[in-house]
């Protein structure tokens, strides 16, 4: 039999199953991550490579596909999914856009959530973590549908158990997507779980047009003359550094700046703070040092940090929207909107440009109302 059916309600009709031929017709239709890094930004694609969202016979079909063995999972949607869990932030952040936040049930660590309307709704339960999930809280929701996440090939746990107890689960790979609008795309796969794909694509489309004006505005003139950037904080004895295949890598050049220290054709790479110190004396800014908001709580988390406060080298964190909870909604609303996160690092690298050799290829200045969604300066 082709399709297996789910246990679902009756305003809904889901169907999963491998798709032996259908998937491999899928599979050669989903950009995979073609990266060839070299001494400039890598080529990375625009698409998001571990899913797709298509029709079949008037039905919606999604493929998520894992960045780990290329394995795929198949769901085949018939009208609108009721309701849904989500074990991410980012997942929320997806509904949320498209003006669907009232199908999330549920959530892991409702605390963390910074969506008012989510973290405020009484109807939506903390399910708990991925380590320790509430499994009679998630039964008693009855979902329609949990949307996973994997850290590795293993399928988590979890998921096992809850597909055992009949509950219907897709891992989405989201966090594993190189190239902004890639993530944010995301909202595609909302929309066809909400049955609203125009409205998705219309949101899509105009992240994806705001990222590429703010992309564009800086011209020629960055050629040449971006600001350095050291990136992050020790984190268990280690100081990851993205990799010139990142997103967070492609963030920072698309908004006129480099990381330094960005490994080739990688990910993320890990330096000792002997060397994080080198680079600081190359570069112009510091992102992400930990949660530091002030330069005093900055000294207090390493007393070699003292060596790293120079003159001259400006200290922006991404701590601007947390919430009571610890949550952060850089990585919640932020992932679906990095337009307004490249804004925020274009305002704050263009005050790193040197003079441009022409004047027709300078910069546009700093945007005189610009007002900080994400980041502050630690001083």
């Amino acid at each position: 039999m082709l399709f297996k059916s789910c246990r679902l309600p009756s305003k809904a009709a889901f169907f999963f199953s491998p798709l032996p031929g259908f998937s491999a017709t899928l599979a050669a239709a989903v950009l995979l991550c073609a990266c060839s890094a070299g001494a400039t930004r890598p080529d990375i694609s625009e698409s998001p490579s571990f899913f797709s969202v298509d029709s079949l016979g008037g039905k919606t079909v999604i493929v998520s596909i894992s960045p780990f063995d290329g394995s795929r999972d198949s769901l085949i949607i018939e009208g609108k999914v009721g309701s849904v869990v989500c074990m991410s932030s980012t997942a929320v952040a997806a509904f949320a856009e498209i003006g669907c936040s009232d199908m999330v049930r549920g959530v892991s660590g409702k605390r963390f959530i910074s969506n008012p309307l989510v973290s405020s709704n009484p109807l939506v339960k903390d399910v708990g973590s991925d380590a320790a999930p509430d499994y009679e809280t998630i039964v008693s929701l009855n979902p329609d549908l949990v949307l996973a996440y994997a850290v590795s090939s293993v399928l988590p746990p979890y998921v096992e158990r809850l597909n055992s107890l009949g509950i219907r689960t897709l891992i989405l790979y989201d966090n594993f997507e190189s190239h902004p609008l890639a993530r944010a795309a995301y909202i595609r796969l909302a929309g066809a779980l909400a049955a609203c794909p125009e409205r998705a694509d219309s949101v899509l489309d105009s992240i994806s047009a705001s990222y590429r004006h703010i992309r564009d505005s800086l011209g020629n003139a960055v050629e040449g003359a971006r600001p350095g950037v050291l990136v992050n904080a020790p984190y268990a004895d280690a100081w990851y550094i993205p990799g010139k295949r990142s997103y967070m890598y492609r963030l920072v050049w698309d908004a006129g700046a480099e990381i330094l220290g960005a490994a080739e054709s990688s990910l993320s790479s890990t330096i000792s703070i002997e060397q994080a110190l080198e680079i600081s004396r190359r570069a112009d800014f510091w992102l992400h040092p930990g949660n530091a908001r002030t330069r005093k709580e900055l000294l207090s988390m390493h007393p070699f940090f003292g060596l790293f406060l120079r003159p001259g080298l400006r200290i922006y964190n991404n701590t601007l929207r947390m919430n009571p909870g610890g949550g952060n909604d850089f990585y919640e609303r932020g992932a679906v909107r990095p337009d307004l996160v490249l804004n925020d690092l274009k305002n704050i690298f263009l005050s790193g440009y040197s003079e441009p050799v022409c004047a027709s290829d300078r910069p546009q200045e700093a945007d005189s109302v610009w007002k900080s969604e994400y980041y502050l300066e630690v001083e």
